[in-house]
């Protein structure tokens, strides 16, 4: 069966558990976020806890090659490094290439193009000494309401969702250089909550959830993928357990993690949790229970745990029963399991990515941002803009939130730049108020109003201060205004009275590039549209 090492393999794993403390045990288990800390600090910790898996979020790839290293001085096992690397290496390294988020993936509706994302992933991130991404998004856009699915999804098609989602697998792991992890067991987005506020609940019972999300996590996992992050996210018909607290998270379920997880679907793989200093994982138990808890229900590495908060309460849970030694052995030898699949104990290898290479993985993003852009309606045949020459006057508005934005990118820059690269005067507004957005449209010969709403905490609804150009009405009367989202798919049921208006799915710069030449005619917009929304649009997938 896909995921279980050969006997030779876990033979070894078995001699290294039984000649390991306690202690080092527990360290396994621990995957510790390397934010703000310097190598000397995190080797220091990572030596005295015997630490076994470092998150890197928004670093150089220098940063995580030094981190490593210093890493590797310290350690008795080999250290895995992990990130969230959904996007490509860039999305989360300085230096990687930045792929067009999963739904410009699905929208560009190609197997080819997803595998060949999870192949520079794989080489780019093993480069800077990542072994593990915390990608493939497995779950489905239902809700539009749901700001942390949306972009980050491919689709809300079962089918179309796994055919993207085994190509990119396939990418990542072909080569044993990186470990790919389909998230968030057992699937978000039919609620509108988001996990870092509360535990998400996935209300489908069996047969529905059988036959939507179960069918998704069926196929990956029968396709290999090494590893599967479960989300906080509740799932009534597998576990019931309401109380004042509301639904418990899968992160704390055991009936979710190994009853349904492994016994019914059959994973043999690695299991690690979502981040723990989330409202819903923690909302639901303290962390002196929630952390041995989420390792005896069935997760194998918890993420983002504070060593010194966190041992202690290991150790009184094995003490007390909460946690057996039995199930922490399971959980170590699944995560020596994992590093012995990526060659860990025998070479840290880090191929090199030459110039070459980079500019053909930054080719194949361009071709997803070239073939996912989707004109969704163009009432008054605004499209292409007509009778713009050098010289012609153009505003471009961002509507956007100015904080909690996930990914490196808060401004629309490249729009801009292609636009006077073409002779074009161009001026900027970001989230103009209702009080002067009126008149300033007034003497340009195109404005592009561009919904920069991405995935984010909380909502992504046009609230006041980002919305507020749509309070003036300023487009009536006039051919020039141009509608555009760079992320939320769904923002036509916001704005439905606009003439027109475009979906990109993705704010990168392959994906700026595209809308600029479809609205000026330059590409017919060749996206497919990955998603439905309900008295706007259909699936075209």
């Amino acid at each position: 069966m896909k995921g279980t090492l050969p006997l030779a393999e876990q033979n070894k794993i078995n001699k290294i558990i039984s000649q390991m403390t306690l202690e080092e045990k527990i360290g396994q288990v621990f995957c510790l976020h390397s934010w703000k800390k310097s190598p000397e600090e995190l080797a220091e910790i990572i030596e005295k806890y015997s630490i076994g898996g470092l998150f890197f979020g928004y670093k150089t790839m220098e940063d995580c090659r030094d981190i490593m290293d210093a890493a590797a001085k310290v350690s008795k096992i080999p250290m895995i490094g992990t990130a969230d690397l959904v996007n490509g290496a860039g999305s989360r390294l300085e230096g990687g290439t930045l792929f067009p988020w999963q739904m410009a993936i699905g929208a560009a509706d190609s197997v080819e193009l997803a595998e060949k994302a999870g192949i520079a992933t794989a080489r780019e991130g093993r480069s800077a000494g990542i072994h593990w991404t915390f990608g493939p998004i497995v779950d489905l856009s239902l809700n539009i309401a749901n700001s942390m699915m949306h972009t980050r999804t491919y689709g809300d098609d079962p089918v179309h969702v796994s055919r993207l989602a085994r190509a990119f697998i396939k990418g990542v792991q072909q080569e044993s250089l990186m470990a790919a992890s389909a998230k968030h067991f057992p699937g978000d987005g039919v609620d509108e909550w988001d996990t870092h506020i509360r535990t998400s609940v996935n209300s489908f019972d069996e047969e529905q959830w059988f036959d939507t999300f179960g069918a998704v996590w069926k196929s990956v996992i029968d396709d290999g993928v090494y590893t599967v992050m479960t989300g906080h996210l509740a799932l009534p018909w597998s576990d019931d357990p309401y109380d004042y607290r509301g639904p418990r998270p899968a992160t704390l379920s055991s009936k979710i993690q190994i009853d349904l997880l492994r016994n019914r679907l059959g994973f043999k793989g690695t299991v690690i949790s979502d981040a723990i200093p989330m409202a819903g994982f923690v909302g639901y138990e303290s962390f002196a229970k929630a952390v041995p808890m989420n390792i005896q229900t069935g997760s194998d590495m918890v993420l983002w745990p504070e060593p010194e908060r966190d041992f202690p309460h290991m150790i009184q849970a094995l003490e007390s029963g909460l946690l057996t030694e039995e199930r922490l052995d399971t959980a170590v030898g699944n995560v020596l399991g994992l590093k012995m699949k990526l060659n860990l104990f025998t070479e840290d290898l880090r191929p090199s990515v030459s110039s070459e290479d980079k500019k053909m993985h930054e080719s194949w993003a361009e071709e997803i941002g070239s073939r996912s852009v989707t004109v969704i309606k163009d009432a008054t045949k605004a499209l292409p803009v007509q009778n713009l020459k050098p010289g012609s006057k153009i505003l471009t508005i961002t509507c956007y939130f100015e904080n909690d934005t996930r990914g490196f990118i808060q401004e629309l820059e490249v729009v801009d730049e292609e636009l006077r690269q073409r002779g074009f005067v161009v001026d900027h507004l970001q989230n103009p108020s209702w009080e002067n957005s009126g008149h300033i449209a007034e003497g340009y010969d195109a404005v592009f109003v561009n919904l920069h709403i991405v995935a984010r905490y909380g909502s992504t609804r046009l609230l006041a201060g980002v919305g507020d150009v749509f309070w003036t009405g300023f487009w009536h009367d006039r051919e020039n205004g141009i509608f555009t989202s760079f992320g939320d798919p769904y923002k036509l049921a916001e704005i439905p009275f606009v003439p027109n208006y475009i979906n990109c799915y993705s704010n990168t710069p392959a994906s700026q590039r595209e809308a600029v030449r479809v609205w000026l005619g330059e590409s017919p917009g060749h996206g497919h549209v990955p998603v439905s929304l309900g008295g706007f649009y259909e699936r075209t997938i």
